[in-house]
């Protein structure tokens, strides 16, 4: 089950230096987190920032947040600080068992090269290593896909399957990218990591330039999303308008390489529409 998060986001510096970071500083002032928080009841928090484990008002958050009655608090990080066992247990201890973690390579060189960082890779397995060994933690891999990463995206979901990741995320970040190769390199990996029994998603990918057998995957369908999007010309007389929130931003002008279309209605879109309304309902 997918579960939609409310977005908090913490005011913090951060280790990495991503090429493709989308952490403004409009999105990360401080201005009205505490406000935010007092209106917390009974709900499922998604803690974001440039590294929300850096973030002065973390641990503050955490125990405010679970004094409130969160029922899930997730955290997106690159793991970096989690490569200690103290700071494992003080973060779960505070309430956190969900954890999203940004991955960019399935070594070092490549994710250090997109993170602009040395120790990066070496300190996000080690992460992994500690929360895997802690009581009731979910691991979800948020692969970030860009230039540098592009043709190894197996590489990636072999690497996630091994650290013991529960769910992979294939997040679209780079304008650069090869789109009619992404494409079917994307269909591959998610019909391995299906039969391999590993939850996966896109992010930043519309139904139509994925395909109809993928529609299932697409995350924006079923959550809210941080991002910003734009319904194109296509988009109009889609039969998808009402589930879809059309292409990134970023992306209109590249017009996902001429594949954004206007899908036509028909029996399995129906039926595919019906079931996503449903799930997202639930």
């Amino acid at each position: 089950m997918l579960i939609d998060y409310k977005h908090l986001y913490l005011p913090s510096d951060c280790e990495n230096n991503c090429r493709n970071c989308g952490y403004g500083e409009e999105l990360l002032e401080n201005k009205g987190v505490k406000k935010k928080i007092s209106k917390v009841e009974d709900e499922n928090i998604e803690l974001l920032g440039k590294e929300p484990l850096k973030s002065k008002v973390f641990y503050e958050t955490l125990k405010e947040l679970k004094k409130r009655g969160a029922r899930s608090i997730k955290i997106r990080t690159n793991a970096r600080l989690l490569s200690t066992k103290k700071k494992v247990k003080e973060v779960i201890k505070g309430g956190a068992r969900v954890f999203e973690i940004e991955i960019f390579g399935p070594d070092s060189k490549t994710h250090n090269k997109v993170t602009d960082s040395k120790a990066g890779f070496s300190q996000m397995i080690e992460g992994v290593k500690h929360l895997n060994g802690g009581p009731n933690s979910f691991l979800s891999a948020r692969v970030g896909i860009t230039r540098e990463n592009q043709g190894k995206l197996k590489e990636i979901s072999d690497f996630v399957e091994k650290m013991g990741f529960h769910r992979i995320i294939f997040s679209l970040k780079d304008t650069d990218l090869h789109l009619d190769d992404l494409r079917k390199e994307l269909r591959k990996c998610l019909d391995k990591n299906t039969a391999n029994g590993i939850m996966s998603l896109t992010e930043g990918v519309p139904p139509c330039f994925l395909g109809d057998n993928y529609v299932y995957y697409i995350k924006e369908l079923y959550t809210d999303t941080i991002w910003s999007y734009t319904k194109l010309e296509e988009c109009e007389n889609c039969f998808y308008r009402d589930i879809c929130p059309g292409v990134k931003d970023e992306f209109k002008k590249h017009n996902y390489g001429g594949k954004i279309s206007s899908l036509k209605e028909n029996k399995d879109r129906k039926r595919t529409r019906k079931g996503v309304k449903k799930l997202r309902s639930r």
